[in-house]
């Protein structure tokens, strides 16, 4: 057995396992045969920055099998049952295998995988190797080594067959939409937001690229309230075992809700003081589906209610102190062609405290948009009509 490197220094060797592999540099065409049939040819290369090793097989075998391991002797991509045109006489395939940076071994013989079938023959072996420019910090397979980044920055990271999962950090001061542009050089991708906790606030997955072109491009605007948040990148395919590799390019910007709301206000307990006459703004995230406001009528009164919604749906509901709901209007919808919703509401309530629910869901559905709104609490000119 053995090979020789063509165009690059090297000689035929003992190259039939491991401890003795063959170093190459990937550009380098290898020239081998596979003989005796249980004969076997390793080769070492070493890569410096993650990207895609282009293997180029032109084999004169019946069968030939092609294995990558890890300096741990760990089997991290392979390719067999290849079997060649007997017209011909040979078979070429062409193979792009994303990698870490870091020293691997290749594997070339002439197994059948399943079978004792054991071929022999020569082959040709053209190599090369394009960097992916990206900018993470491996390992970033956690979200306790997740890389920091700031909305503005633009991330490129890979996702390799010895690196499936990719974490990135980013701390928001202040509640509002984070926006991910993503292009993705990947069969599927998948993105997942978590909280601190582990909480899984938002995912999209199962997202093919065009095989024509190669790539997909796809933007997504979460809302969220300030905090940290981790985004876990993939190229699962929910639902199944289909996993893909590739790079990918995320560019985040963050747009400020500049809401006046104080949360957390999620229930009545802990509900926003709200002024009458006073616009409030706020915002409803993947991670906040409720706003409550607290008010109080001096006396008998028309209670005006104005709301500019830029979400899909918004629900509004009034209780008293005993938590009954007085009054509501639910699911309304947005028009999509200007992105908002502008309603005014006139309701008669006695003199007291009351609190007035904001949120996103529609009644009786799965529907939860999310998004900001202006909400102004006020008497209305117009005075209680005696009974």
């Amino acid at each position: 057995g053995g090979g020789t490197v063509e165009d690059a220094d090297g000689e035929e060797q003992n190259n039939d396992t491991a401890a003795s592999a063959q170093p190459i540099e990937l550009g380098d065409t290898l020239t081998g045969a596979i003989t005796p049939a249980a004969d076997e040819d390793f080769y070492q290369f070493e890569i410096t920055q993650s990207g895609c090793v282009h293997l180029d097989m032109t084999s004169y075998m019946q069968f030939y099998c092609l294995i990558i391991y890890d300096t741990s002797g760990g089997e991290l991509w392979y390719t067999d049952q290849n079997e060649y045109n007997y017209t011909v006489g040979f078979r070429e395939d062409v193979y792009n295998i994303y990698l870490e940076c870091g020293i691997y071994y290749l594997k070339v013989n002439g197994y059948k995988s399943g079978a004792n079938d054991a071929s022999t023959g020569e082959y040709l072996l053209v190599t090369s190797f394009e960097g992916a420019n990206a900018n993470e910090i491996e390992g970033n397979n956690s979200v306790a080594s997740a890389n920091i980044f700031t909305p503005g920055d633009q991330i490129r990271g890979v996702i390799a067959i010895n690196d499936t999962l990719d974490f990135y950090g980013v701390t928001l001061g202040h509640s509002g939409r984070l926006r991910l542009d993503i292009t993705s050089y990947m069969k599927y991708y998948c993105i997942v937001i978590y909280d601190t906790m582990g909480t899984e606030l938002w995912y999209t997955d199962s997202n093919e690229y065009n095989a024509m072109v190669g790539f997909r491009q796809d933007w997504y605007a979460i809302n969220l309230e300030a905090g940290t948040y981790y985004i876990e990148v993939n190229g699962y395919r929910a639902g199944t075992s289909d996993f893909s590799t590739g790079r990918y390019i995320i560019d985040a910007s963050f747009t400020d809700a500049e809401a006046t709301e104080t949360e957390p206000n999620n229930s009545i307990a802990d509900a926003t003081a709200a002024a009458l006459g006073v616009e409030n703004r706020g915002l409803i995230g993947v991670n906040d589906r409720y706003d409550f406001y607290g008010f109080t009528l001096t006396k008998d009164s028309r209670l005006a209610l104005d709301i500019t919604s830029y979400m899909r749906y918004y629900t509004l509901g009034i209780y008293n102190t005993a938590g009954e709901l007085l009054w509501s209007v639910d699911g309304r919808e947005y028009n999509s062609k200007v992105g908002y919703r502008e309603d005014a509401y006139a309701i008669d309530l006695s003199a007291g405290d009351y609190y007035i629910q904001v949120t996103g869901y529609r009644t009786g559905t799965r529907d939860a948009s999310t998004g900001t709104y202006t909400l102004l609490i006020d008497r209305s000119d117009i005075p209680v009509e005696e009974e």
